[in-house]
């Protein structure tokens, strides 16, 4: 679980190029790509917990906005990927 709360509250947004739906995505992705095995390992898939974090940003967000929301989304997504993945 530690490294679940370490992704996404690294999942934080600097604010240039693109929408910032859009950069949350990349940054998401690339932090799990970069977590894959030990995401594996835990049975998190990492789609769903970016998924997850991400469900309250859209394109029209702000930084600011998109930052809070991840930040408040993560304890919830976090819990609930562990609960999926042991319910599996």
């Amino acid at each position: 679980m530690k490294y679940l709360v370490v992704l996404a509250a690294t999942v934080a947004l600097a604010g240039c190029g693109g929408s910032v739906r859009e950069q949350a995505e990349a940054q998401c992705a690339q932090q799990t790509e970069a977590m894959g095995a030990q995401l594996t390992a835990a049975g998190v898939d990492p789609a769903e917990f970016c998924t997850c974090i991400l469900a309250d940003i859209d394109d029209s967000s702000s930084v600011a906005d998109a930052n809070d929301a991840i930040t408040g989304r993560t304890q919830q997504c976090v819990a609930e990927a562990l609960q999926s993945a042991t319910a599996s």
